[in-house]
């Protein structure tokens, strides 16, 4: 009949209809807004960019989660947690897969990848007046900068610097080599864009380093005497070596010179007991240059 066929051939229109639409493999019963800012870093006044886009999961099917990084905590509302530790400084890559099961419960993996910047916390007090560099001498300096990609880059005008880590902390070793000078250093670094960015100058003075001191007062006539030289228990330097070359001693009109360490007590024949003599005291410490200290020594019997 008529209505048979109208019915027949609606049937048939339905099914071409359902052939040329999919209804997809995965079923979602929610969305979600979300939003990522272009870098998790910024300066003030820096333009950034976020990108927005909706989200979409099946309330009754939490994703599934297999971090490169990190350990899995949880999986509610359509998202999982990881937790995880920031590296001490730097960038830090995060990757790894996330799944979810289709309507037949096979699992499908999607690779993810993001990353983070790590900053330092820093604070700092200065005396200025106290800004001094010292030649001779490895001056270990640490530029800290914050609101910056990787490390802060430090140059310095007047000095040259060579990459060194102290006590856990990397920074430069920086030498000067005339005293009475100034020397200007730069600190920038890197934004989350790849823009440099200048913190300014910074201007230091140039001193030489201390003299060394004889660490005795007297000296023996009838037997050998070994000299000592130090910086002293005022030392900002901690407990500094220096070699004793030799030197020479003064004994009325007479001058003696001796080598190593070791003053002889022969030299002292014709000095008097409790008179005061002069002995000049070559010296050197590793990394600095040969010097010369001049003593007043009281002769023992």
């Amino acid at each position: 009949s008529l209505q048979l066929e109208v019915l027949s051939a609606r049937a048939k229109a339905i099914n071409l209809l359902k052939s040329k639409v999919t209804t997809g493999q995965f079923s979602f019963n929610k969305v979600v807004g979300m939003a990522f800012p272009s870098s998790a870093v910024f300066n003030p006044g820096d333009e950034f960019t976020m990108t927005v886009f909706m989200g979409a999961f099946d309330s009754d099917k939490q994703p599934l989660v297999k971090p490169d990084q990190g350990t899995f905590v949880e999986a509610k509302d359509g998202k999982a947690t990881i937790k995880l530790r920031a590296p001490q400084q730097g960038e830090m890559k995060l990757t790894g897969q996330v799944g979810v099961a289709d309507k037949s419960g096979d699992v499908k993996w999607m690779p993810y990848e993001t990353k983070i910047q790590v900053g330092q916390k820093a604070g700092s007090i200065s005396l200025p007046d106290l800004n001094v560099l010292f030649t001779e001498w490895d001056n270990f300096m640490v530029p800290v900068a914050s609101g910056i990609v990787g490390e802060p880059s430090l140059s310095a005008s007047g000095a040259s610097m060579s990459r060194a880590t102290k006590n856990g902390q990397k920074g430069f070793n920086v030498k000067v080599g005339v005293p009475n000078k100034t020397v200007t250093f730069s600190l920038s670094g890197k934004d989350a864009a790849g823009k440099s960015v200048s913190f300014g100058t910074f201007t230091y003075k140039t001193k030489k380093f201390p003299d060394g001191k004889c660490t005795i007062s007297t000296i023996s006539k009838t037997s050998n005497t070994r000299l000592r030289v130090s910086l002293g228990q005022e030392s900002l330097f901690g407990d500094i070596s220096f070699n004793v070359l030799g030197g020479s001693v003064t004994v009325g009109n007479d001058i003696f010179s001796f080598s190593g360490d070791v003053l002889p007590a022969n030299l002292l024949a014709k000095a008097k007991p409790g008179r005061d003599v002069v002995v000049l005291i070559d010296y050197q410490r590793s990394g600095g240059q040969k010097r010369t200290l001049k003593a007043g020594l009281t002769v023992k019997p």
